[in-house]
C-alpha cells in the first residue's frame, strides 16, 4: 500500500491471495471498499503482494484489435438477467463440459462475494449484475487448483479483478481451459453505502430477493427489492436513491476515477 496508495488500489484482491503467510486480509475500510490489511506478524518481506500486483506489473499484450460481436438471448433467459443474457449462455456450455463458472453472489448480509459453481441449478445464484463491490476472498487460488487438475472455469468480473487473477495465475492464465469474462464497468459502488441505504431507506428489513435492472415490470430498467413479509418494493433507476448514487458517480472507489484497466486491449478474453 505505500507503493500503490490507497487512491490506486482497486481492492482486486490478487496480494492476498498470493501470500504465501496469509499475512494480507481484504478488509473493508473507513469508505467501504475493500483494502489489504496487512498481519505484521505474520508477513516475512517476501514481496510476493508487490509482484502479483495488477498495479505494479499492467499486461496489455491481448489483441489491440478485437472483433465485436452484439448478441441477445432468447426472452425467457433476458427477463431473468440483467442486460442482454450473454452470460448464462457462455456459463450453460462450460457447465455442460463439467466445468465451473465463478461470478458474483449475495451473503446473508447482502455484501456479496465471488463463489464457483459446477450445477446449472447454482446458476441463479451468480446470475444478474449486483452493483456493489465484491469480495473475491480466495476465488483465485481456488481458480489456480481447478486448473491444475485440468478442469474447466469461465470466471467474471470487474476489468480490475480479471487483472488481478491474470498477474496471480501467470502463465497458467493463458490455459486453454480458462475463459475470462471482463464487464464494460461503470466503477465499484461503496459496499458501506449499500448497507446504509438498505437500513435508511428500508430500515434493514428481512429481505427475500434484491434485483438491479429488474424487467418484471418491463424492459426500462428498475431497482427491486422483494421483501420476506411479501411486500415488494420497486422504482426506475434513476428515481431509486441507491442507483442514482452509483449513476452519477458518488459512491465509487476512487481508483475507479483512473481505471488502468477499461482500456482496448481488455483484459478479458
Amino acid at each position: 500500500m505505500e507503493l500503490i496508495t490507497n487512491e490506486k488500489c482497486t481492492g482486486c484482491g490478487a496480494c492476498s491471495n498470493a501470500c504465501p503467510k496469509n499475512a494480507i486480509e481484504m478488509k473493508i475500510d473507513k469508505e467501504g471498499f475493500y483494502k489489504p490489511f496487512i498481519h505484521e506478524e505474520r508477513c516475512i518481506d517476501c514481496k510476493v503482494c508487490q509482484k502479483k500486483c495488477p498495479l505494479n506489473y499492467p499486461d496489455y499484450s491481448n489483441n489491440h484489435n478485437p472483433n465485436v460481436y452484439a448478441l441477445m438471448a432468447e426472452d425467457e433467459i433476458r427477463m431473468r438477467s440483467s442486460s442482454g443474457g450473454a452470460f448464462e449462455l457462455m456459463a450453460t456450455e462450460i457447465l455442460k463440459n463439467a466445468g465451473y463458472v465463478c461470478g458474483v453472489a449475495y451473503k446473508k448480509d447482502y455484501t456479496t462475494h465471488h463463489v464457483l459453481i459446477n450445477d446449472k441449478e447454482k446458476m441463479h445464484l451468480i446470475q444478474g449484475s449486483k452493483y456493489v463491490m465484491s469480495n473475491v476472498e480466495n476465488i483465485y487460488k481456488e481458480i489456480g487448483r481447478i486448473l491444475d487438475l485440468g478442469g474447466k472455469v469461465l470466471f467474471s468480473g470487474c476489468p480490475c479483478q480479471v487483472a488481478g487473477l491474470n498477474v496471480y495465475l501467470g502463465n497458467k492464465r493463458k490455459s486453454d481451459n480458462l475463459i475470462t469474462v471482463d464487464l464494460i464497468c461503470h466503477g465499484i459502488p461503496s459496499v458501506k453505502s449499500f448497507q446504509k441505504y438498505l437500513k435508511d431507506v428500508h430500515h434493514n428489513r428481512p429481505i427475500k430477493h434484491i434485483g438491479f435492472k429488474d424487467k418484471e415490470y418491463g424492459w426500462h430498467a428498475s431497482m427491486t427489492i422483494d421483501f420476506d413479509d411479501g411486500e415488494r418494493f420497486n422504482e426506475p433507476c434513476e428515481k431509486d436513491v441507491y442507483f442514482w448514487s452509483y449513476l452519477s458517480g458518488v459512491n465509487k472507489n476512487k481508483a475507479c476515477g483512473d481505471c488502468k484497466f477499461e482500456r482496448i486491449p481488455r483484459k478479458g478474453d
